[in-house]
C-alpha cells in the first residue's frame, strides 16, 4: 500500500491516518491461484492496484493503574480502504485485537483476533 496523508496523535494511547489517496496492490505469484482469480485479481493475471481512500485507527493501553489489569497490555487496529473506482461504497476491513498477560515471570497468555472483510474477494 501507497498512501499520502495526515497522522493524527491526540495522546500516547491513539492514533488516526487518513489518507485520501491510495494506492493498494495485490501479488498472487502462485500460478494455480493466479488461474482461478484468487484474491481479487482476474484470472490469469499476478497483479491487481485500486486506487481509493484509506484510514488506519489504533489505540494501545498497558499502563493501566487497577492492580487486576497492571500485567495487562491491550492493542487494537483498524483498517479500512474504499475503492474510488469500483464500489466505494463496499469498505474493506481489517481489524486486528490483541490482549496479552503476564501470569508470573513463567507464563504470558496473548488473545489475538484478526478479521478481514474485502468486497473483492470471494
Amino acid at each position: 500500500m501507497l498512501a499520502l496523508g495526515l497522522d493524527y496523535k491526540p495522546n500516547a494511547y491513539f492514533s488516526a491516518f487518513l489518507a485520501p489517496l491510495t494506492t493498494k496492490f495485490t501479488f498472487v505469484v502462485d500460478d494455480d491461484l493466479s488461474a482461478v482469480g484468487a484474491f481479487g485479481v482476474t484470472p490469469g493475471e499476478k497483479f491487481r492496484s485500486e486506487i481509493g481512500g484509506y484510514l488506519r485507527a489504533i489505540y494501545t493501553k498497558s499502563d493501566f493503574q487497577n492492580e487486576f489489569m497492571k500485567n495487562v497490555a491491550f492493542t487494537t487496529k483498524i483498517d479500512l480502504f474504499s475503492n474510488y473506482a469500483n464500489n466505494p461504497q463496499n469498505i474493506d476491513v481489517s481489524w486486528e485485537t490483541m490482549i496479552a498477560m503476564k501470569v508470573n515471570k513463567f507464563i504470558s497468555v496473548n488473545f489475538n483476533t484478526h478479521l478481514l472483510f474485502d468486497d473483492d474477494i470471494k
